[in-house]
């Protein structure tokens, strides 16, 4: 359910070509065009829920919207990658606040981030002036609202006494696209996914099965009546549908190499509740590392997918430098061999049906493309937005055939496709046990062709029905934090919450 609205912020606040994000506020008109709607639609008597500011490019565990249902003012809650720090927000104790554990501009009334409250729409229906001021100082644009609602006493700590980071702040990087020779900047938001996408969606349940549907209601009703949260609500659903719905729909496994870094969590939670919408799927995670961290451990046992974990530490001579760029040496090779491995180990091609995919951990993807690629034969492709310094790069097809390829960047490869940008049928993985990436390739943006050329061709490679006309896959890339502030806090005591 939703409102859709248009509000052009102003043009002597708008951002000038090469002013900073933070220069000029963002958003303002846009939020108080949201309370304006609220305040003309909900009625006092009836209203029942809370209202929360979410920014479309951060990212949110599903877990903070269960718990901010509950808010009776404004309840509050630290944000990760935040103030130049790695979380800032309330310290709590005993239910409540005590101080506020910040680096930037120590006079703001309430220290916290825009993503980090939500207010009882009651509150605000009661208030009907509360609204963000236009005019307020750089940072307190947040305090210029709350200070009209509530104090700092009255706060109401969420996310387990304010111990738990449950919503952080990125920016997808701005990425440089060239169109008919001429440079633009452009940045991707990236999204998470939605718990309420039940049964006719994430599911695939057929609306004829009506005994299936029954059951279905009866369980999720019986679940609730239990006061299980809706994450977990949503779990058990899925374990449902997997054991009553069509055991020959293939099984995806999907390989997703990730390296530590400030935003790891952050990139991997907004990709695990896109994958909680796939069901018949194995995540396989492999870490650049010596050995499984505590942190992608305790990640994974709380995402809900199915998943093995590896460890796997890139070769001496294939690790990035400090200052050397991101492309000057093939990524994650190493981790990806890991996974096929693992593959040809546990799939069994005369009893099982599956496709593998390669997921960057920090990239966007739509949920159709996981339903789409199940029907790969042998390898597919498809577009993938947002790489090869183009808005789209891949794959042009004319009555299911792929004509050419819309490719700026090295067009001699021989089949010009990103990561992000094909399916490989599980069975040709393990029949193929020569498949595999080349971490010692000298030709930097070869190694996808170079893998694929193994077990097809340009002319035998399979689009996807519409799926060339569709863009369902973006290469983002989100900004590295920027944790400058960290060392302004040192020697100072706050609890160190996991980010």
């Amino acid at each position: 359910m939703y409102t859709h609205l248009a509000v052009r912020t102003k043009s002597e606040l708008q951002r000038g070509e090469n002013e900073p994000r933070w220069k000029k506020a963002r958003g303002v008109e846009q939020r108080n065009a949201g309370l304006a709607w609220l305040r003309e639609n909900v009625r006092r008597s009836t209203a029942n829920g809370v209202v929360y500011f979410i920014d479309d490019d951060n990212t949110y565990d599903l877990d903070i919207f269960e718990q901010m249902r509950w808010t009776k003012k404004v309840s509050i809650w630290p944000v990760g990658l935040v103030g130049g720090l790695k979380w800032e927000g309330p310290v709590c104790e005993n239910g409540k606040v005590i101080k506020f554990w910040t680096a930037w501009d120590l006079t703001r009334p309430f220290p916290i981030d825009m993503a980090g409250f939500a207010i009882n729409i009651k509150l605000l229906l009661d208030n009907p002036s509360a609204v963000i001021d236009i005019d307020a100082p750089q940072g307190h644009l947040e305090s210029s609202l709350l200070k009209l609602l509530v104090t700092k006493d009255e706060l109401e700590p969420l996310a387990d006494n304010c111990k738990k980071i449950l919503v952080y702040v990125q920016f997808a990087t701005v990425l440089l696209l060239v169109v008919n020779g001429l440079k633009y900047s452009f940045c991707q938001n990236v999204f998470s996914g939605d718990v309420f996408t039940k049964t006719a969606t994430k599911h695939r349940i057929r609306r004829e099965n009506y005994e299936f549907h029954n059951n279905l209601a009866k369980l999720y009703q019986t679940i609730l009546r239990m006061k299980r949260s809706e994450v977990a609500v949503d779990r058990l659903l899925s374990r449902f549908a997997r054991k009553n719905l069509d055991k020959n729909v293939p099984t995806i496994y999907c390989i997703t190499p990730t390296y530590a870094r400030p935003t790891q969590k952050a990139d991997l939670t907004r990709l695990c509740q896109t994958l909680q919408h796939v069901w018949n799927f194995h995540w396989i995670i492999v870490e650049d590392s010596e050995y499984k961290t505590g942190l992608v451990s305790r990640f994974l046992e709380r995402c809900g997918v199915t998943y093995t974990h590896f460890a796997v530490r890139t070769s001496p001579h294939l690790r990035r430098k400090s200052k050397s760029p991101r492309w000057h040496v093939p990524r994650g090779m190493e981790q990806r061999n890991k996974g096929l491995q693992w593959v040809r180990r546990n799939f069994d091609p005369k009893r099982m049906k599956g496709v593998v995919y390669f997921a960057d951990d920090d990239n966007t993807y739509d949920v159709e493309i996981f339903r789409k690629m199940r029907e790969t034969k042998a390898v597919s492709i498809w577009p993938v937005g947002f790489v090869g310094g183009l808005r789209w790069e891949g794959p042009v097809c004319q009555n299911n055939t792929i004509i050419d390829f819309r490719v700026a960047y090295k067009p001699n490869r021989e089949i010009p496709v990103d990561m992000a940008g094909f399916a490989v049928n599980a069975k040709l993985v393990v029949n193929n046990p020569h498949l595999k990436f080349n971490p010692n390739s000298v030709d930097i943006g070869h190694s996808e062709s170079e893998f694929l050329t193994m077990v097809t061709s340009k002319d035998t490679i399979e689009p996807l029905g519409d799926l060339c006309n569709k863009v369902l896959v973006w290469h983002t890339r989100t900004s590295p934090a920027r944790l400058h502030r960290e060392a302004v806090l040192n020697g100072k005591s706050f609890p160190d919450l996991e980010c």
